[in-house]
């Protein structure tokens, strides 16, 4: 489902509430997705170390070597990922501050729930 993003110039005086709304939900949903890139290179990691290891058991260094090398590489790229999903956290929070400060007399918009959105049970 696309939503219309709202740019500084189109918010009118006194309308700061759904501008920060909708910055909320933008910096959320880049949280989702820093979390769901983060899921996957974790799954690529664990994979790509099982495959390691039966090339190994199975004495074929030279692939068990190139195996280990492609791990060490995806964790470096998860470690990228968890700094991203860290930045994306902050700003997440401050934009739900920032929301519950500009709406405090608005009442919520149709669809929208006043709890944290947790993904995966992380944040």
């Amino acid at each position: 489902m696309a939503t219309e993003s709202i740019s500084p110039e189109e918010v009118q005086p006194g309308d700061n509430c759904s501008f920060a709304r909708d910055r909320h939900a933008n910096k959320l949903m880049w949280l989702n997705l820093w979390t769901i890139l983060l899921f996957v290179l974790g799954a690529a990691v664990v994979l790509l170390l099982i495959v390691a290891l039966v090339l190994f058991f199975r004495q074929d260094l030279a692939s068990g070597a190139i195996s280990v090398a492609g791990s060490a590489v995806s964790g470096l790229g998860a470690g990228y990922v968890i700094g991203q999903r860290k930045v994306a956290k902050e700003e997440e929070e401050t934009a739900d501050r920032i929301a519950r400060r500009e709406c405090k007399d608005v009442p919520a918009s149709p669809g929208t729930r006043n709890t944290r959105v947790r993904p995966l049970g992380l944040g």
